[in-house]
């Protein structure tokens, strides 16, 4: 969050500041792009993450990963 924030000011504005026009167009894409990468991030990974939740450990090859099954795989506890 403050990266993308730190990276968006200082490529605005250095696309304010300087008078050559390609530095410009370079600091205006700068931002631009923090602002897009910092908005796809909080929208579009999260997104992604849980639609290819199961893919992602068929796609890993040799690692293993923990099956979180809380719903089925409860121990009901009995009291003596």
């Amino acid at each position: 969050l403050v990266s993308a924030l730190i990276l968006a000011i200082a490529g605005f504005s250095l696309s304010f500041i300087s008078t050559e026009s390609v530095v410009q167009v370079l600091g205006s894409l700068l931002g631009e792009g923090a602002v897009i990468a910092f908005v796809l991030s909080l929208t579009l990974l999260p997104a992604l993450l849980i639609v290819f939740d199961n893919v992602i450990p068929k796609l890993s090859l040799g690692l293993k990963f923990h099956n979180d099954k809380r719903s089925t795989n409860k121990k009901k506890t009995t009291h003596n």
